[in-house]
C-alpha cells in the first residue's frame, strides 16, 4: 500500500498576502479591494475582496472565495 501526501498551501486574503522567498526573506503583496484579478477556478476577472490567493514555490493562484463568484451559493 503507498501513502501519498497532498500538500496544499494555506488560504490568503488576494488583498494583502506574503511569499517566503527562503527562511530569512519574505515579500508582502497589499492591493485595493476593489482592483481586478483574473482567477484560475472560472477565469473571469474579479475583485480581490471577493477571492483568496494560495502561493507555492513556482506559482500563485487566485480563487473565488467561498460564497463569491462561481462558488456563490444559489
Amino acid at each position: 500500500m503507498s501513502v501519498q501526501h497532498i500538500y496544499r498551501a494555506v488560504e490568503q486574503p488576494a488583498t494583502r498576502f506574503m511569499v517566503y522567498l527562503d527562511d530569512k526573506r519574505r515579500h508582502r503583496f497589499q492591493y485595493r479591494r476593489r482592483q481586478l484579478c483574473r482567477t484560475d477556478c472560472c477565469r473571469r476577472l474579479r475583485q480581490r475582496g471577493n477571492c483568496v490567493v494560495q502561493v507555492y514555490y513556482d506559482a500563485i493562484y487566485h480563487w473565488c472565495r467561498n460564497g463569491y463568484g462561481c462558488k456563490a451559493r444559489p
